[in-house]
């Protein structure tokens, strides 16, 4: 599934595409898109999903997504869990 598009969101970038994108394209987005998540109406409806945006910046967040891959993927090395 690494680097494969969803089915239900084809035409959105993975991870592994968007690799080679230039910083300050990667900054202008990220900026674009933190304006958006202020906006009251996409922060009420986060908050009626249980959902927070925390703002962080393309960096924290890709700092984020790493350790948490980290994290969990000890825990399933560890347990042996395996998707149903």
């Amino acid at each position: 599934m690494a680097g494969q598009n969803s089915k239900l969101y084809p035409d959105t970038l993975t991870k592994a595409r968007t690799a080679g994108t230039p910083p300050e394209l990667t900054k202008k987005i990220s900026d674009a898109v933190g304006e958006v998540m202020k906006q009251p109406e996409v922060s009420g409806k986060l908050t009626t999903m249980s959902m927070v945006s925390t703002g962080s910046t393309s960096a924290e967040f890709s700092k984020f997504i790493n350790e948490e891959a980290k994290r969990w993927g000890d825990v399933i090395r560890t347990t042996g869990a395996k998707a149903q």
